[in-house]
């Protein structure tokens, strides 16, 4: 048992008058502003414990008694409500003092540093000048919403001053579980995230229980973290990765654990720091990523990607608006794109993928020996590989789970041969890789391999990322976006190939999917090598397609037929 709250007081009183603070008594006769009176304080009884700051809260209101009452049956009714965890018992004190704008300030015990201390390493429920806690951060002091946006406990827990709306975030978050991974009861689940997207971790994970899953971790990264290993590592440093992580994710996959990525991190982290550094480390990243990777790229399992707005991603973003400005935007235009600005996300998402599929199915039902492309600066024939298939939107991997790998989605895509890729193409869009920003970008091909590259911008970065092996410099996929997407209308440069890609038709150097193929699911790397897929450590999308480019089928005989004219479907 605690002790009672009498012989708690005087020590109480003490460390507040050392601390400077007046006495203050709730008077509904008014009186002087800075009329000393008596202390007041109530004792909660014994309730079911969460986690709970150190701190003495005092009360936004007006110092009256009837506040005094409300506020004490308010803070109560709260805590015995939603508070959880284990057993335990509290003393709420509160220091009233009249001020000016009729409102008490907070007052925490100095008389004890450890508890105070300790304070401040939680999170606390109710101070209002705590620096975790509630009014601080939009809260009510002791009100119900207060207590779900430090504990995450609600259904949506971010704060009433979020630019981020909580519903549409909550919505992203079902739908990266129902429609972008189909999670199966019992599935394991790895998340990978920015530590700044910890707000829709937690709706996913909350989303993820609900749907049976068996254990869901999250891997976080931090931007910062990263940068100091750039600012101070030794030289070494860089040709190191974290290849037992990998492995360890590697072995969740083969056991059939789910994969979701959740990007976000600013594109341009890495703009200021060594160019061969940051190659090398993406190098010694992706050879030890590869035994992932290929489950991944294999379709063995069933995987998802999906962003949220982080601030320095929108300051780039929207650059001339305040960051709250920012973050709303490019959360408005996430949550489009994904289409959680529907009233019924899922039943939207099963009609785009069913659009999705009549192209792909009228795609395949050609089979078309390869793709030619015209347009400003642009001449070129992408052969396609033995016994491709087209794909797009929702798919069934390996292990019979039908998911949506990417969300949002736009495009129909399938693997070229590496072999058969012969002209010219220019860019219609910037390629943000690795911290750099590589404009106007034009290549020339022969026998399949990029055979000569210019850029006016960032030339050097993309020619040290295409000298990773000898498979970066040709061609691993190739996808059919309309002009007239969603992301192409808003008119916004990501800076984010999940994004970007989907405002217009591209092509990606590297890695090709293996379940492009017809009966991909039962041929070996070897047997999709000799058709034509191609081998990399590297999957990188640049943009080609535009309301100025035409694209036609080419049959076996030499035959054409129109897909695309001025960017836009042609059947």
């Amino acid at each position: 048992m605690a002790p009672p709250p009498h012989k708690l007081r005087g020590r109480h009183e003490r460390s507040v008058r050392r601390s400077g603070w007046r006495w203050g008594r709730p008077s509904s006769a008014g009186g002087p502003l800075n009329e000393p009176v008596s202390l007041r304080r109530f004792h909660v009884e014994p309730f079911r414990l969460h986690r709970f700051g150190n701190c003495h809260v005092a009360s936004r209101a007006k110092t009256t008694q009837s506040t005094w009452a409300e506020t004490r049956t308010q803070v109560r009714h709260s805590i015995r409500r939603r508070a959880s965890g284990v057993w335990g018992e509290v003393f709420l004190t509160f220091y009233f003092r009249r001020t000016t704008g009729t409102e008490a300030k907070l007052a925490p015990d100095r008389s004890n540093r450890r508890r105070r201390a300790s304070c401040e390493a939680s999170t606390c429920l109710f101070a209002p000048g705590c620096p975790r806690g509630g009014a601080a951060r939009g809260g009510t002091i002791g009100s119900r919403q207060s207590i779900q946006e430090q504990e995450g406990i609600s259904p949506v827990s971010n704060s009433s001053t979020s630019p981020i709306d909580p519903v549409k975030l909550d919505k992203l978050g079902e739908v990266a579980i129902k429609v972008g991974l189909q999670l199966a009861e019992g599935q394991d689940l790895i998340i990978t995230a920015p530590m700044t997207a910890a707000p829709l971790v937690r709706r996913i994970t909350e989303h993820a229980y609900k749907a049976g899953a068996g254990l869901v971790t999250t891997i976080y990264s931090d931007e910062e973290a990263t940068l100091y290993r750039f600012r101070h590592a030794k030289d070494a440093s860089f040709d190191r990765a974290a290849g037992w992580l990998y492995a360890g994710m590697a072995e969740a996959y083969k056991n059939n654990a789910a994969r979701l990525a959740i990007s976000g991190d600013n594109p341009m982290m890495l703009a200021n720091e060594d160019p061969e550094k940051v190659s090398r480390a993406n190098r010694a990243n992706s050879a030890a990523y590869r035994p992932a990777l290929e489950l991944i790229t294999g379709f063995d399992i069933n995987w998802n990607i999906v962003s949220y707005p982080t601030p320095n991603w929108a300051k780039l973003v929207f650059p001339n608006d305040p960051e709250d400005v920012a973050i709303a935007k490019l959360a408005d235009a996430i949550f489009k794109a994904s289409r959680v600005d529907q009233d019924d996300p899922i039943a939207a998402w099963k009609a785009h993928n069913a659009n999705l599929q009549a192209r792909w199915t009228w795609l395949n039902g050609k089979k078309f020996s390869a793709l030619k492309y015209t347009g400003p600066g642009t001449d070129l024939t992408v052969g396609l590989a033995d016994g491709h298939r087209w794909k797009g939107g929702a798919s069934e991997a390996k292990n019979g789970v039908t998911c949506n790998p990417n969300i949002p989605t736009e495009e129909v895509f399938t693997t070229p041969h590496r072999l058969r890729v012969e002209g010219t193409v220019s860019a219609t869009k910037p390629l943000s890789l690795n911290g750099t920003l590589i404009e106007n970008i034009q290549a020339r091909f022969e026998e399949g391999r990029m055979v000569e590259l210019k850029a006016t911008k960032g030339e050097n970065v993309f020619n040290k990322v295409l000298d990773t092996d000898e498979g970066a410099r040709r061609l691993g996929e190739v996808a059919l976006v309309p002009h007239s997407s969603p992301i192409s209308a808003s008119g916004i440069l990501f800076y984010n190939t999940l994004y970007d890609e989907n405002a217009s038709c591209h092509i990606a150097m590297g890695q090709c999917y293996a379940d492009c193929f017809e009966g991909g699911k039962d041929l070996t790397s070897d047997q999709i090598f000799a058709q034509g897929g191609n081998r990399s450590l590297i999957h990188i999308d640049w943009m080609i397609g535009s309301d100025k480019v035409d694209i036609d089928g080419v049959h076996a005989d030499g035959t054409t037929e129109p897909v695309m004219r001025k960017g836009e479907w042609a059947f």
